[in-house]
């Protein structure tokens, strides 16, 4: 059976962009042309890829079938690229990688020096996103993988690597409650607290465990950006909950403590380090992500 990835491509970013129209647009094309082509390529297999009589895209089995065909010749191609660059002793080449604010710090730009001294022409784009959007673009194959808080279970992703970091109360060094060891989110009941939204797995933990403990918090402020929590609390305008790596310098300079919170959903947060399940990747994608193996290994041993 031939395929033809031209007009299997045309179905992709007609699935992917969520209707013919828009997908269109994207090709720079009419939307007739795209129509053409999906017919045909339904044609040419012998059965129906989309449910027809709908503006929206929605795929038939056959036609899932067929884009996960199609990504996995992508993901071939982009890899026999990289391999025939690397045989031409080329060093250059681009890893998409996708992470959460927390995650900006000294293990994360140490691991991308590694990767900068093995291939000095590598060019990098870094996604700055929340959990539930770096699920869906590194099922989609716009990342090549991700680091993530806790992320749901998804059969088309693959956890490569994983790393408990229990859940801190972040504080300045000088609050009342920088003395304690431990903390249960029923203590902080009365405290102001600067916290993520709930796109993020991380908020969506620490409420359920305020559920299961009954314990009542005050949001102050939420927010998608951790830099902002981070400065709330540096100004004393509240209190935040975040892994202890989020505030390392903070804390390391003295003006912020981190203290552990107990509820048990909240010590087993893990740090997954995820991808497409049968993903293949270059060789620098192989070196940056045994570079953050290692070194978020080294972060959670310091941690837990």
């Amino acid at each position: 059976m031939q395929i033809n990835d031209n007009r299997t491509r045309f179905l992709y970013i007609s699935w992917r962009c969520g209707s013919m129209r828009a997908a269109a647009d994207e090709l720079d094309v009419a939307p007739s042309s795209v129509s053409r082509q999906i017919s045909v390529l339904e044609s040419e297999l012998g059965t129906e890829l989309i449910e027809h009589g709908r503006r929206d895209i929605r795929l038939t089995e056959a036609g899932e079938r067929v884009i996960e065909y199609y990504r996995e010749i992508e993901s071939i191609r982009e890899r026999l690229r990289d391999d025939l660059s690397d045989l031409a002793g080329n060093t250059t080449g681009h890893v998409r990688i996708g992470i959460g604010e927390g995650f900006l710090g000294e293990a994360l730009f140490r691991s991308f020096d590694d990767l900068g001294e093995a291939f000095p022409g590598i060019a990098m784009s870094v996604r700055i996103t929340d959990t539930v959007e770096m699920l869906r673009m590194i099922g989609d194959d716009d990342l090549h993988f991700g680091m993530a808080f806790h992320p749901t279970n998804e059969p088309r992703i693959a956890s490569r690597f994983s790393a408990r970091v229990p859940l801190c109360v972040i504080m300045p060094a000088d609050h009342p409650l920088a003395r304690h060891k431990q903390l249960t989110l029923a203590q902080l009941n009365g405290q102001a607290l600067a916290l993520l939204d709930n796109r993020f797995r991380m908020r969506q933990l620490i409420d359920l465990a305020a559920i299961e403990s009954g314990a009542h918090m005050n949001c102050a402020l939420e927010t998608n950006s951790i830099a902002l929590l981070i400065e709330w609390v540096r100004s004393g305008r509240a209190l935040t909950i975040l892994p202890q790596f989020s505030v390392r310098n903070d804390i390391g300079a003295g003006s912020m403590v981190a203290v552990p919170l107990s509820e048990s959903v909240l010590q087993s947060l893990y740090v997954h380090l995820i991808t497409r399940a049968g993903r293949s990747f270059s060789k620098p994608t192989q070196l940056l992500m045994n570079s953050l193996r290692k070194r978020l290994g080294a972060v959670a041993q310091m941690e837990g």
